[in-house]
């Protein structure tokens, strides 16, 4: 039985009634491999993910390629080269009920680089028809208020709902096309944006 940590998402999933999902910036596809495995392969849920990575960037990453080959082997489709930003743009994606994203990265450290980010990845999600967004950002753990009273400043068309606070069930190294450090021991925060 998998840990509370996966029942956790997995019913909040459930409760938006979504039945088609894309995660997008997974980098090295770690999460979309072990959510499907150990939750949406349990019902009638279809899921896509999708990295910034191209697919000749991505199998130069030995973990990454076997990661995509089991994903293969499940028939969960893998979409390369797909900015998050950029959702309505990509004219091969289908509708999404809902769209994961953990550990998103800006390009840059200015301190409104992460609002800036979101508000153009939030309006994509918006024309796109995107019912609710599920964001796992872990720098919002220690100053959620800070954080959020900037990313409010750019966000109208969903407003904030639930907040599930987990310990990461996946071992992260690539998110959004870089490297990243061990974050095995520290808690996840996921929170919930749904269409005004």
């Amino acid at each position: 039985m998998p840990p509370p940590t996966y029942l956790t998402l997995h019913r909040f999933i459930q409760r938006q009634k979504a039945q088609r999902i894309l995660v997008v910036g997974d980098g090295d596809l770690a999460f979309t491999l072990i959510l499907y495995r150990n939750t949406l392969s349990r019902g009638r849920l279809s899921i896509d993910t999708s990295t910034v990575l191209s697919k000749e960037q991505h199998m130069r990453l030995r973990r990454a390629a076997r990661i995509y080959k089991k994903l293969q082997n499940l028939r969960v489709p893998v979409h390369f080269d797909l900015d998050a930003t950029r959702l309505d743009q990509t004219v091969m994606l289908p509708h999404y009920n809902m769209v994961i994203w953990c550990y998103p990265f800006p390009e840059s450290n200015q301190p409104d680089a992460l609002p800036t980010l979101l508000s153009r990845f939030f309006n994509a999600a918006y024309r796109k028809g995107v019912q609710t967004v599920l964001l796992g950002l872990k720098s919002l753990v220690d100053e959620p208020d800070h954080q959020f009273n900037r990313l409010h400043l750019h966000l109208t068309r969903y407003r904030l709902g639930e907040k599930l606070q987990l310990k990461p069930f996946w071992k992260p190294m690539h998110v959004s096309g870089r490297p990243l450090d061990n974050t095995t021991n520290r808690y996840i925060t996921f929170f919930a944006f749904h269409r005004v």
